[in-house]
């Protein structure tokens, strides 16, 4: 029920896991890259629309670039 109103309210609907107090919250011992990556991973596969190439899959900390697929 959740998705069905966030879809007709937003156009799209965003997995729990993706919420940002999701992620902000997972414990101090989590890897907090998986724990983004497996968020990204989650909204692609919701959006009907193709977000490849759109989310930045890497970050390079000294260039403070990120890397597409």
């Amino acid at each position: 029920m959740k998705k069905e109103i966030a879809i007709e309210k937003c156009g799209f609907y965003l997995p729990e896991c993706a919420y940002y107090g999701y992620i902000n919250d997972s414990p101090d011992t989590a890897d907090k890259a998986k724990v983004v990556k497996k968020a990204m991973e989650a909204t692609e596969a919701e959006i009907e629309i193709s977000l490849y190439a759109e989310l930045p899959v890497s970050y390079d900390k000294e260039t403070k670039n990120h890397s597409l697929r």
